[in-house]
């Protein structure tokens, strides 16, 4: 009897110090992964890390898209609140149009023919599109980057919700 109960709490305290490493957000590369082989890596990156990914879907053309990709890459990836918050995902970037394999991936996985869209990709696979544009009749305006980061967070796994309270921390400074 002494040994069953010293053996169910040794495995408590395994399981315990699982679910608290489990909890912690990963180190995700610094690097962005381009094309369809550059995400089919990044899956297996996302895998070793149990990371999320973040899959951003740029248009070269037509025009209007092609100015709204730039526009989110520029203004949102590219920004200084941004760079510490990614570090935790692991990002994908998708041009399209491009080489066939690239296309047929944003087409056939994500059902996107023209950019910019951006998925939160879980480890599992499970991507949540997430709007990052205002529509105001026939305008689109780009939301702030605070706005943009709480629905990464929303779309992300439960871990990713300690990142809330570092932004609302910075918010009230």
């Amino acid at each position: 009897m002494r040994k069953r109960r010293t053996c169910y709490l040794l495995a408590f305290a395994l399981l315990g110090t699982a679910v608290v490493f489990a909890d912690q957000l990963p180190d995700a590369p610094e690097r962005w992964f381009e094309r369809a082989r550059g995400y089919e890596e990044a899956r297996k990156v996302q895998a070793e890390l149990g990371a999320d990914m973040l899959l951003f879907i740029a248009s070269r053309s037509p025009a209007g898209p092609a100015r709204r990709s730039r526009q989110f890459e520029n203004n949102i990836l590219r920004h200084r609140d941004m760079r510490d918050f990614l570090s935790h995902y692991v990002v994908v970037k998708l041009t399209i149009p491009t080489e066939r394999e690239t296309n047929d991936l944003a087409e056939e996985q994500f059902r996107v023919i023209y950019g910019p869209r951006v998925f939160v990709v879980r480890p599992g696979g499970f991507a949540q599109p997430l709007g990052v544009f205002e529509r105001d009749n026939d305008r689109r305006t780009l939301l702030p980057v605070e706005e943009i980061q709480r629905r990464i967070v929303r779309a992300s796994s439960p871990k990713y919700g300690s990142l809330l309270p570092t932004m609302l921390e910075r918010e009230d400074k």
